[in-house]
């Protein structure tokens, strides 16, 4: 497997303990080839207005892929709220070219 990129995001800040609130192994690849996996967002048991929420994953890019570049946008969470609103939010690394790992 070839690790390109790890990120970690912090929503806000809370002095809590962490709890894992979701975890999906995957592999799940995109049109254009980037495989995403060990995804994982952690953050209180309890949620409430403020918590904070980190979201792990490792994004790859395998050799037999040519590179692919982001959008102005670059990488994001985007989440539903419970209104059904679109929250995208923590917008990174634009037009970040993401080569393949060449082993």
């Amino acid at each position: 497997m070839f690790l390109i990129a790890i990120m970690v995001f912090d929503i806000s800040f809370s002095f809590f303990a962490m709890a894992n609130l979701h975890f999906f192994p995957g592999p799940e690849t995109s049109p254009d080839g980037l495989a995403l996996s060990d995804f994982s967002v952690e953050g209180p048991g309890e949620l409430g207005k403020g918590d904070v929420l980190t979201f792990f994953f490792v994004l790859r890019n395998s050799p037999d892929n040519p590179p692919v570049t982001f959008t102005s946008k670059g990488m994001f969470i985007a989440a539903v709220d419970p209104e059904g609103n679109d929250r995208s939010f923590e917008f990174m690394r634009a037009r970040l070219a993401m080569l393949p790992l060449i082993v």
